[in-house]
């Protein structure tokens, strides 16, 4: 595998899978490269142009809490209104990542069969490697 593909698998994966929180992959500094390299592998054609436009528009948001205590606010709070702030801060992350699933979808079913396989491949996660057992100690 070339390091153009390793670089676009990887950032494809990391977009499709990023933590919340982490900007969105086009909106990084690094990340326009990648995602071009990402719309050529999967040869992008006109009439799919809007729903590519769309994906890079979902991608190029940040996530943005409603509210973000400091540290001496969050302390002060007690545990009731702790876990209220947690439970909405999860639910607000939770529609954040459902927009960005949703944005793969909705340019994934645009994509004809050639173009799908190479979305599966590039968005595959790696499998992780086998970690060679150290030989057993002789008595």
């Amino acid at each position: 595998m070339t390091i153009s593909k390793m670089i676009s698998k990887t950032a494809m994966a990391i977009a499709l899978t990023a933590g919340v929180g982490l900007a969105g992959m086009a909106h990084a500094q690094q990340g326009a490269a990648p995602m071009q390299q990402a719309k050529a592998a999967l040869k992008i054609t006109a009439a799919q142009e809007g729903a590519w436009n769309s994906f890079l528009n979902t991608y190029n948001q940040d996530f943005r809490p409603s509210a973000t205590p400091t540290p001496k606010q969050f302390n002060a709070m007690n545990t009731t209104q702790r876990i209220a702030f947690l439970k909405q801060r999860m639910s607000e992350e939770s529609a954040f990542m459902n927009r960005r699933y949703d944005a793969n979808l909705a340019l994934y079913n645009t994509l004809d069969s050639d173009q799908k396989k190479v979305f599966d491949d590039m968005t595959a996660q790696p499998e992780p490697q086998q970690q060679r057992k150290a030989p057993a100690k002789k008595k």
